[in-house]
């Protein structure tokens, strides 16, 4: 059986050293919260680099541990790749509504509609939500802008909707780097993002 260690990078007045973890006097292992940690295994002393954490630390040996132990019973190991699938913005809109539909006032739901409707077609060829732009958000506003609208009411509201929608994605929001637009007697000026 493979067996694969877990080192502490410990600075020292020479320099970095690789220890050992230290144990109480049950034999448990005193883990340090946060720490570069390291894996090492037997073949001519291999280290590889395990996170800063202990749970990271373990997982990397667990990991190694099995992949050590497929090798020597001839296995081979694949990466597992995953490989992102498109979110098409209408489709995307459409599952946001629901909530919107459900937990929201009826002209509220009709707002945000109304905004998300108008903002798929503004930016229409694309059709990915990941790939919408801090600058197509601002393009959208410009162009809502131009049609006459107060930046200080309606188009803080457009905002906040647009914030709110691509807030429940887990990447970065583009509205986060949309400045922000004074809010002047708008309903939702408390909430501010």
């Amino acid at each position: 059986m493979a067996r694969v260690n877990i080192l502490r990078r410990v600075r020292t007045k020479t320099g970095w050293r690789n220890v050992a973890l230290e144990r109480n006097p049950k034999r448990r292992v005193k883990w340090v919260a946060s720490a570069p940690y390291l894996i090492e295994w037997p073949g001519a002393r291999r280290r590889q680099a395990a996170g800063t954490t202990p749970s990271e630390a373990a997982e990397a040996q667990k990991r190694k541990h099995f992949e050590l132990e497929a090798q020597a019973r001839g296995l081979k190991i694949e990466e597992h790749v995953e490989t992102e699938t498109p979110s098409p913005l209408d489709t995307a809109i459409e599952e946001f509504l629901k909530d919107i539909r459900t937990f929201r006032k009826a002209m509220t739901t009709q707002k945000y509609d109304y905004i998300l409707d108008l903002f798929a077609a503004h930016i229409g060829p694309k059709s990915d939500v990941k790939g919408v732009t801090a600058g197509d958000i601002k393009g959208f506003l410009a162009w809502r802008k131009a049609k006459g609208l107060d930046p200080g009411t309606t188009l803080y509201t457009d905002r906040v909707i647009l914030h709110n929608f691509f807030n429940r994605f887990n990447f970065r929001n583009p509205v986060k780097d949309v400045p922000r637009l004074a809010c002047r007697g708008s309903w939702d000026c408390d909430r501010v993002q």
